[in-house]
C-alpha cells in the first residue's frame, strides 16, 4: 500500500471518526489522494459536506452514500470514477450541491435526482452519459 494511500485512508478513517461533532464538513480536495472510498464513509450521518474534487479516485461510487442524510454538499468531480450515478443519491433530501463533472460516469442521469427539492447546483458535464435530460433539469 503506497503512503499516499495510507494517507488517504487514514484521513478518511478520521473524517468518520469526525463525522460525530454537528456540521462537520469533510474537505480534501487536490491532495493527489487514490484509491477509492470505503463504505464505512457513510456510516456516520452527520456529514455536512463531502469535497474529494481533483484527486486520483476510482471505481464506482458507493451508494451507501445516500445515507448521508444531512448531506448538504457532495463534491466527487476531477477524478476517475466510472460507472452509474448511484439512484440513492435521491435520499440525501438536503443535498443543495452535486458536482460529478469531470469523471467518466456512463449510462443516464438518474430520474430519481430531480426529486431532491433541496438542488441548488448540479454539475455532471465531462463524463459519458447517455440519454436525454430528465424534463425537470431541462427547464
Amino acid at each position: 500500500m503506497s503512503s499516499v494511500h495510507s494517507t488517504f485512508k487514514s484521513f478518511v478513517h478520521a473524517c468518520t471518526f469526525l463525522s460525530l461533532i454537528p456540521n462537520f464538513v469533510c474537505d480534501e480536495e487536490f491532495n493527489n489522494l487514490n484509491g477509492t472510498l470505503p463504505e464505512e464513509l457513510a456510516t456516520r450521518g452527520s456529514l455536512e459536506v463531502l469535497d474529494f474534487q481533483g484527486n486520483k479516485l476510482i471505481g464506482t461510487v458507493p451508494s451507501s452514500l445516500g445515507n448521508l442524510d444531512r448531506l448538504e454538499q457532495l463534491i466527487l468531480a476531477k477524478n476517475y470514477y466510472t460507472g452509474f450515478i448511484p439512484e440513492s443519491f435521491s435520499q440525501l433530501t438536503n443535498l443543495q450541491v452535486l458536482a460529478l463533472y469531470d469523471n467518466t460516469f456512463n449510462g443516464t442521469i438518474p430520474k430519481e435526482i430531480t426529486k431532491i427539492g433541496s438542488m441548488i447546483r448540479l454539475l455532471l458535464h465531462a463524463n459519458q452519459l447517455t440519454g436525454t435530460i430528465p424534463e425537470f433539469l431541462a427547464s
